[in-house]
């Protein structure tokens, strides 16, 4: 008997009926047994005799019970992730699962893109209008990780899969998105406002450069004696010296680059005022304060490398 194809108009509204918190809260609760927390009470409660018999010879490991649940959170979700195009990944191997013959490598895991066109099409079939409250907190929370994961990726590694499936279908997941939360004012509109941002820097040809200031807290003028560039405040002199050498790396890559000259004179101004504020609040130390002049010998020999740029 020959099974009946799906039309179009019914896969598109059983898409529309995908709720991808079904995704986020299973993971949610499968990285919570890595908690230093969970973790913890489990080996302080193997200690004082209160696991159950089966369980306290593996306090230490992942039990094999535990290894099946990623196995029974990926079956769970298998249709939910096909729907959407997404996937688990494992963050790092940080726990061994004990187990017959092989040990198994237990693992926090992410969500990841892994079929870009689908989840997009997943997104075009949900109607703003209609979507319930549980999906649209779904979403919420999936732009929110995505977010959070791309900025995991290492930007010269042009063979990087997840990479390239992620930045071939931005531009349409925050269309998508910005059609589908255009009144949210929740976290997930700074995402999209992120991720926005980033797509128009890899426009520039400018992305990598781009994140090494945001990461570098270079973006905007240090401000009072809360900017971010204070490490003189609790760092050591080899680290002090080394966090600054940062900067001025990142202002020679972004030097090289000639189509993100925009960028490199925000940067380079900033990166100006951060050692300018950072050379004023250690020579207003008392004398007597360890490592002043240490501290003063490696910032002015910063600022007089930034002269050249």
């Amino acid at each position: 008997m020959n099974q009946e194809i799906p039309q179009p108009d019914q896969q598109q509204s059983k898409l529309a009926s995908v709720d991808v918190g079904g995704i986020i809260g299973p993971l949610k609760n499968y990285n919570d047994q890595f908690s230093l927390g969970h973790t913890a009470a489990r080996i302080f409660m193997a200690a004082t005799g209160d696991l159950p018999e089966s369980e306290a010879g593996v306090a230490n490991e992942q039990k094999v019970d535990e290894f099946m649940t990623l196995d029974q959170m990926k079956a769970d979700t298998e249709p939910l992730l096909n729907a959407t195009g997404l996937e688990y990944q494992p963050v790092q191997a940080n726990w061994f699962v004990a187990g017959s013959g092989d040990d198994h490598i237990g693992s926090e895991m992410r969500l990841n893109l892994k079929d870009g066109q689908q989840f997009v099409k997943y997104l075009k079939a949900l109607d703003p209008k209609h979507i319930t409250e549980n999906q649209r907190v779904g979403l919420r929370e999936v732009i929110v990780v995505l977010g959070k994961q791309f900025t995991s990726y290492d930007l010269t590694d042009h063979n990087d899969e997840r990479l390239m499936e992620f930045m071939g279908n931005l531009a349409f997941i925050i269309s998508e998105y910005k059609r589908l939360l255009m009144d949210d004012d929740s976290e997930s509109q700074k995402e999209i406002t992120k991720l926005e941002t980033y797509l128009t820097y890899a426009r520039k040809g400018c992305l990598r450069e781009y994140r090494e200031a945001e990461e570098l807290h270079l973006l905007t003028p240090p401000t009072g004696k809360g900017f971010i560039l204070r490490w003189h405040i609790d760092a050591s002199p080899d680290l002090l010296k080394k966090k600054w050498d940062s900067v001025i790396d990142t202002l020679q890559m972004i030097s090289q680059n000639n189509k993100a000259t925009e960028l490199y004179n925000t940067v380079r101004i900033n990166a100006g005022l951060a050692i300018e504020a950072a050379i004023t609040e250690v020579a207003a130390w008392p004398d007597t304060r360890k490592q002043k002049t240490e501290f003063l010998s490696i910032l002015n020999t910063t600022k007089a490398r930034m002269s050249e740029f």
